[in-house]
């Protein structure tokens, strides 16, 4: 494995970027839209598995908004994402104006 096959490597992986701060969500309804806009793009739409959504979802909220969610994970496996998605919504959310994570 010479250095044509670490070119080749580095070349497939591109150009290195900085790594993206994922939006934290502390319950402020204000901030709710982007919020669910930022997990949507970076975590929804690359994570298929509802419990790995659920892990992020938890690890990407703090204070009030933890404290409404963090009770789905004793909820049948089929139904914690779903349902910290909907509390979140009903909680914090303006539904005018956002999508449910």
């Amino acid at each position: 494995m010479g250095p044509w096959f670490t070119i080749a490597e580095a070349l497939k992986q591109g150009p290195l970027l900085p790594r993206i701060e994922l939006m934290k969500f502390g319950g402020d309804p204000s901030e709710y839209a982007e919020f669910a806009i930022n997990f949507c793009d970076h975590i929804k739409s690359q994570v298929t598995n509802d419990s790995q959504r659920l892990t992020h979802l938890l690890a990407q909220c703090v204070g009030k908004a933890k404290d409404a969610i963090k009770s789905c994970v004793n909820l049948p496996v089929g139904q914690r994402y779903e349902e910290a998605g909907k509390t979140l919504m009903k909680n914090f959310g303006q539904l005018e104006k956002t999508e449910r994570v």
